[in-house]
């Protein structure tokens, strides 16, 4: 085989890997477009026909939520799309971990439009950080206590697999998870998650805190002390008529990802091994900035 075949072949194979790749965009590019409708009919902001969505209230500000993996940023998004009549938008391909982008083009129209609201899981980068400084946006980050994540992760998982589409995710196991016993499946996700949803939570409350960004963290325990208090809170923040929205009482389902919405479920379900695991591992800046227990 001389060196043209080779280069051939080469050439065929990346072909075929793009196509590959493509493919698999299109499908999580579908995918988000079904999410998309489904929130939109589940708020009330559009029929069950599909038919022409209620129009938004252009005067009041977008809001932006920037929320690290399975701490209630679906229940708060619906709540504030249905209690403020908010259109939906979606503004990144919403990877986690990092890296993900803000697209530049709809991230500028949603904050100049009004009246929407996104829901993301985008890192803090630099990049990401500069784009949002160009815009007036407010963002509100959601947080919640590593260990609770992992369960919360784990539980949530085993209601989606297996996938009939391929999901372009760094901590997506195979279908294989589901035959594993819940403690298995936690070990899982520490060794492989821990880390990266505490430096996701790490860089938002280093830049907010610093200034780089003028945005509120807040955190799934206070959402659970008292939920009024918790979105008058970001109304305020956003300088919003707290009279203007009412809590929708969205019912707590599967709907809105709700299982029991513990904050301390993980003293009962994790092993000896796994509390000193996470002890190891939960950063002890973030335990201190939002008062999760050492133990």
């Amino acid at each position: 085989m001389n060196s043209s075949e080779e280069e051939l072949i080469c050439l065929r194979q990346e072909i075929a890997n793009l196509r590959s790749s493509l493919a698999d965009a299109h499908a999580a590019f579908h995918m988000s477009q079904e999410l998309l409708y489904k929130h939109q009919i589940e708020s009330g902001l559009l029929p069950p026909d599909r038919g022409t969505a209620i129009e938004p209230d252009r005067s009041l500000p977008s809001i932006l939520i920037v929320a690290v993996p399975k701490s209630a940023g679906t229940y708060v998004t619906q709540s504030l799309m249905r209690g403020l009549k908010l259109e939906r938008r979606w503004l990144s391909v919403n990877y986690f971990p990092a890296p993900d982008l803000f697209r530049t083009w709809d991230l500028d129209k949603f904050w100049r439009d009004g009246g929407c609201i996104a829901h993301c899981h985008t890192d803090c980068s630099t990049t990401n950080i500069g784009f949002l400084q160009q815009t007036s946006l407010k963002p509100i980050v959601l947080v919640r206590d590593l260990r609770q994540c992992m369960i919360s992760l784990a539980y949530y998982v085993r209601t989606q697999l297996p996938r009939d589409r391929t999901v372009l995710h760094r901590f997506e196991p195979t279908n294989e998870f589901l035959s594993w016993p819940l403690e298995q499946q936690i070990d899982w996700y520490i060794e492989r998650a821990f880390s990266a949803y505490g430096e996701w939570i790490g860089n938002w409350t280093c830049a907010i805190d610093r200034g780089v960004l003028n945005g509120i963290v807040l955190s799934f325990e206070e959402l659970v002390a008292n939920e009024c208090i918790f979105f008058r809170r970001i109304l305020e923040f956003l300088g919003i008529d707290p009279d203007r929205f009412k809590i929708p009482g969205l019912p707590l389902d599967q709907s809105t990802n709700f299982r029991l919405g513990r904050v301390d479920e993980w003293r009962d379900v994790f092993t000896r091994a796994q509390k000193a695991r996470t002890a190891e591992l939960l950063p002890a800046a973030l335990r201190n900035r939002f008062g999760w227990p050492a133990e």
